[in-house]
C-alpha cells in the first residue's frame, strides 16, 4: 500500500502540469498549427546554430554566479563542475517532481570543503536572484505596457513591494529555517545552512550583474527569433515582454513553462501592438530552439559528470 500511495502522489504531482499542455494545444488550434511552423522555416539553419551556441554563455553566466556564491561559503568548486552541474540540474528538474533538479545540482559540488547543507543554501540563493530579477523586470513591463490598467499596475506594485518586504526578512533565522526544511536539510546541519545562506549574499551587486548578463543573452535569443521572422520589435521591448511572460511561466501548471509562456506572451504582444499569434509563435519557437537544446545538453552533462565521478573514484579509492 505505501508503494502504491507513493506512485499515486507522483501522478498527482504531474497532473497539474498537463494544464500547460492543454493551454498550448488550445492556442495552437486558435492561431493555426501552420503559423509556428512557418515561423520556424523563416529562421533558417544559420539562426538555429547561433541560437544553440548562445546557450553556452547564457548558462556560463549563471554558473559563474553560482560559483561566486559557493566561494563566499568557503568552497573552491572548479567552474567546469559548476557549469556542467548547472546544465544537468536543468535537465533533471524538468523530468522530476518538486525541487529534485536543484538538489541534484547541489550534491554534485559537495566535497571536503563544501557540505551538502552549504551547497543547498547556495542553490536557494541562486534561485532567489533569478526570481528577484524576473519580478523586477515584470514590474517595469507591467507599468509600461498596461497603460491605465490600475488593477494590473496595482498587482505589479504589490508583487514588488512584497519582494522588498521578503528581502528585509531574508536574513532572519526563522525565515531561513523554513526554507531549509523545504529542501530537506537535517536539523544538525541547520546552522551550516543558515551561515552559508547569509554569506551567499555578500557582494550581491556582482551576482546581480551576472544575472543581468545571463538574461540579456537569453532575451537576445528571443529577440533574434522574432527579428529573423520579420517582426519590428526592439531588444528592450522584447526583454521586458518576455521577462513578464517568463514570470507567468513559473506557475506550477506546466512543464518548463510550456503553454503558460505562450499564452502570456501572446496576450502581452497584443498590448505592444503585435498579434497574439506572433507572441505564441515566438514563445513556442523559444521552447523548441532554446529550452529543448538546453535540456538535451543537460542530459549529456549527466553522463560527463558520472564519468568524472567514476574517474575520481578510481584515482582516489
Amino acid at each position: 500500500m505505501p508503494n502504491e500511495l507513493k506512485k499515486s502522489r507522483k501522478w498527482l504531482h504531474f497532473l497539474p502540469k498537463t494544464i500547460g499542455l492543454l493551454i498550448l494545444v488550445f492556442l495552437l488550434w486558435k492561431v493555426g498549427w501552420q503559423k509556428p511552423a512557418q515561423h520556424l522555416r523563416t529562421l533558417g539553419i544559420s539562426t538555429f546554430i547561433v541560437l544553440f551556441l548562445l546557450n553556452f554563455p547564457h548558462i556560463m553566466f549563471k554558473a559563474l554566479r553560482w560559483k561566486l556564491l559557493l566561494k563566499h561559503c568557503g568552497s573552491d568548486v572548479p567552474i567546469s563542475k559548476a557549469y556542467w552541474s548547472y546544465f544537468a540540474g536543468i535537465a533533471v528538474g524538468i523530468v522530476t517532481p518538486g525541487r529534485a533538479g536543484e538538489i541534484f545540482r547541489a550534491f554534485y559540488v559537495v566535497d571536503k570543503k563544501t557540505s551538502s547543507a552549504s551547497a543547498l543554501a547556495t542553490v536557494v540563493v541562486d534561485r532567489l536572484f533569478d526570481l528577484g530579477f524576473l519580478l523586477s523586470v515584470s514590474f517595469i513591463s507591467a507599468i509600461i505596457y498596461t497603460g491605465t490598467s490600475k488593477v494590473i499596475t496595482a498587482a505589479a506594485a504589490l508583487i514588488i513591494s512584497g519582494t522588498v518586504v521578503a528581502a528585509f526578512f531574508m536574513l532572519k533565522k526563522s525565515f531561513i529555517t523554513k526554507i531549509s526544511c523545504k529542501f530537506g536539510v537535517k536539523p544538525e546541519s541547520l546552522d551550516v545552512f543558515i551561515n552559508s545562506f547569509r554569506n551567499s549574499f555578500r557582494h550581491s551587486w556582482l551576482s546581480v550583474i551576472l544575472t543581468f548578463c545571463a538574461y540579456s543573452v537569453m532575451n537576445y535569443q528571443v529577440w533574434l527569433i522574432a527579428a529573423k521572422a520579420g517582426m519590428n520589435i526592439s531588444f528592450i521591448s522584447m526583454f521586458l515582454l518576455f521577462g513578464l511572460a517568463n514570470t507567468f511561466a513559473l506557475l506550477p501548471v506546466s512543464i518548463s513553462g510550456l503553454g503558460t509562456r505562450e499564452a502570456a506572451l501572446g496576450y502581452l504582444f497584443t498590448l505592444a501592438g503585435f498579434s497574439a499569434a506572433a507572441g505564441v509563435s515566438v514563445a513556442f519557437s523559444f521552447f523548441l530552439l532554446v529550452a529543448v537544446p538546453v535540456t538535451l545538453t543537460g542530459v549529456v552533462s549527466l553522463f560527463l559528470l558520472k564519468s568524472q565521478k567514476e574517474t575520481s573514484s578510481q584515482l582516489h579509492p
